[in-house]
């Protein structure tokens, strides 16, 4: 299982900051906003799909957002349903 140790590799990879366009995180019980802190620097993120993962929360998300604009707007039926951002 992915943890946000995880993440934070991915995130910080030789390539992420210049090619990693979209993340799926799906069922991941084990990353939490700390994971999504290690996605700021991928300056080409256009799409983070989050589904089912509970430690992350809207807090978790408005940060990602800030750091990664442009961004739509969406609404949130839960609290770690679907996270999408388009540049």
């Amino acid at each position: 299982m992915i943890t946000d140790e995880g993440v934070r590799h991915v995130g910080s990879g030789a390539c992420a900051t210049d090619s990693l366009t979209v993340l799926e995180l799906d069922n991941c019980p084990l990353i939490s906003d700390a994971a999504l802190d290690h996605l700021t620097a991928c300056s080409v993120l256009q799409r983070v799909e989050v589904y089912d993962c509970q430690l992350i929360t809207r807090a978790g998300i408005r940060r990602l957002k800030v750091h990664t604009l442009p961004y739509t707007s969406t609404s949130l039926p839960n609290e770690c349903d679907v996270l999408k951002m388009k540049v």
